[in-house]
């Protein structure tokens, strides 16, 4: 129900989605070109060096966070101050840069970007939160989604195979090769 809704207009998601990202790669055909220079379809792309242009700008370095202090004294304000350096550092750490990339990119030619935050039990010795760009049309927005406000529901659809679901859930391996699942070729 809830992607259905945004495909629908004035939104057209997968609409949008495939012809600006086409667009973005230089597939812009274009009917008096193919006539005028003998066949061939697309026009120089335009599109592209102004969206490098727009990331370079926007995504030049990772922010630094800014951490206050709750309270005025010293060991408050040098809490405040290592927190505001160790989120910087672990941004750096983790890449956060190139997820910026991806995400304002997407922001650019497909109308909206997502940054999700996943616990990796791997990364280091107790986790870590690994920051990540996820691809809009696996993001699926409540339709009753106000302006400006946090939407009711937000559903991530996740690729992954028989295999990885029963390394990850290895007491329901029975359940998981009892289920049909659905095959997509890529």
């Amino acid at each position: 129900l809830h992607k259905q809704y945004w495909d629908l207009p004035p939104f057209e998601f997968d609409k949008t989605d495939y012809n600006n990202v086409r667009y973005l790669l230089g597939e812009q055909i274009e009917e008096k070109a193919i006539a005028r220079l003998g066949g061939i379809p697309y026009k120089n792309n335009h599109v592209l060096p102004a969206h490098r242009a727009v990331i370079a700008h926007t995504t030049a370095r990772v922010s630094m966070p800014d951490v206050s202090p709750s309270k005025t004294d010293e060991a408050h304000i040098q809490f405040a101050r290592d927190l505001k350096y160790g989120m910087h550092q672990h941004g750096v750490d983790n890449g956060l840069e190139t997820v910026l990339r991806m995400a304002v990119s997407n922001l650019i030619s497909r109308k909206r970007g997502f940054i999700k935050l996943r616990f990796e039990q791997n990364a280091g010795p107790y986790g870590d939160l690994i920051p990540e760009s996820v691809d809009p049309s696996d993001i699926i927005v409540s339709r009753f989604a106000g302006f400006m406000s946090n939407p009711p529901v937000i559903y991530h659809r996740m690729r992954t195979t028989v295999e990885e679901l029963i390394m990850d859930y290895p007491d329901k391996e029975k359940e998981i090769r009892a289920e049909k699942f659905y095959l997509q070729k890529q």
